[in-house]
């Protein structure tokens, strides 16, 4: 009974503080970055607290169950899936190779086999970038890629990238922005990786990110359609994350998936041990001149992230030649 009480507390404790008296903490943070987790339990003690007839872990499991449906019932939810008649669909790509733990050949046929238009690719190592540039020619005639590690990154593309160009924020590691053309209309696309938090200092998420989310926020959502793609090292529970939907920016993968869409970890950082993914870190996010239509998790075939895939529409009328 000690142990399901604490849990409780800690549960209706949460609640009281996100909800209620609206506070942002390490606590909140911490316990919103496996909050699926920490309330799914409820599910359970919630019957049996009425069987034995514990009123009061009851009430209190209710609460916590009423909480696991506000923040996932919608994830949930059946989405809309058809394409307005007038726009070819743009499948789109996010991936954080993970620092050479994929082979070559395994990153190419991930590449191959997604049917994506454009690609981002994160921690990008120098023998993955090389294989890319040597093949995929005719899935992906334009690209820009940078083997470096975790700082490596890429963009791969069935459409003209007409311009490109390199930037860093708070945490060092650079972002890749790109002018892409698809079908006369101009789009930019920025290959993101926010920078990891420091666990042997209790970070929950890096100040680093976290200064370069506000930066990515300051600018607010383009006026023409933009994607920002990337791993996050955040979840879909985390302030930062709020942020940017109040940028005006769209999670793809909440708009047109009906699962949690977990993306990390996949195997032991050091060790080649296969773990379950908890959390989704990796993120497309749409300016509102797309239509989310369909989003999936693919096979990371080594890497300790999963690839995030999403199939967008236009739905603004079309201008030549804006500044995205």
């Amino acid at each position: 009974m000690t142990a399901i009480n604490f849990y409780l507390v800690l549960g209706v404790s949460y609640v009281a503080l996100r909800w209620v008296l609206k506070q942002a903490s390490w606590f909140t943070e911490l316990i919103g970055y496996l909050l699926h987790l920490v309330l799914l339990p409820a599910l359970l003690l919630f019957p049996a607290s009425l069987w034995r007839g514990w009123w009061m872990q009851a009430l209190v499991s209710g609460i916590l169950i009423a909480a696991f449906l506000r923040v996932f019932l919608q994830s949930f939810a059946p989405k809309p899936r058809a394409a307005p008649a007038d726009s070819a669909p743009l499948t789109v790509l996010t991936f954080n190779t993970g620092n050479d733990f994929i082979a070559p050949d395994d990153l190419i046929e991930v590449l191959r086999s997604s049917g994506a238009d454009i690609a981002g690719l994160q921690e990008l190592s120098p023998r993955n970038a090389d294989a890319l540039a040597a093949c995929l020619e005719q899935e992906f005639p334009y690209r820009v890629l940078r083997g470096k590690y975790f700082e490596g990154k890429g963009l791969l593309s069935r459409h003209p990238i007409i311009e490109h160009s390199w930037f860093t924020l708070d945490g060092g590691r650079p972002y890749l922005k790109a002018g892409v053309q698809v079908d006369g209309q101009r789009m930019t696309v920025i290959v993101a990786h926010a920078p990891s938090p420091n666990y042997r200092r209790l970070e929950i998420i890096s100040p680093h990110a976290a200064a370069e989310i506000q930066s990515l926020v300051d600018d607010g959502a383009p006026d023409q359609p933009a994607l920002l793609i990337g791993d996050f090292n955040f979840t879909d529970q985390n302030q930062n994350y709020q942020l940017l939907a109040q940028a005006g920016w769209r999670d793809t993968y909440r708009k047109a998936s009906r699962s949690f869409g977990f993306t990390f970890p996949t195997r032991h950082q050091y060790v080649k041990l296969p773990l379950l993914p908890l959390v989704r870190i990796d993120y497309i996010w749409a300016t509102s001149h797309f239509q989310p239509i369909s989003s999936h998790v693919g096979r990371g075939r080594g890497s300790d992230h999963l690839p995030v895939i999403s199939t967008l529409a236009l739905v603004e009328p079309r201008e030549s030649g804006g500044s995205g």
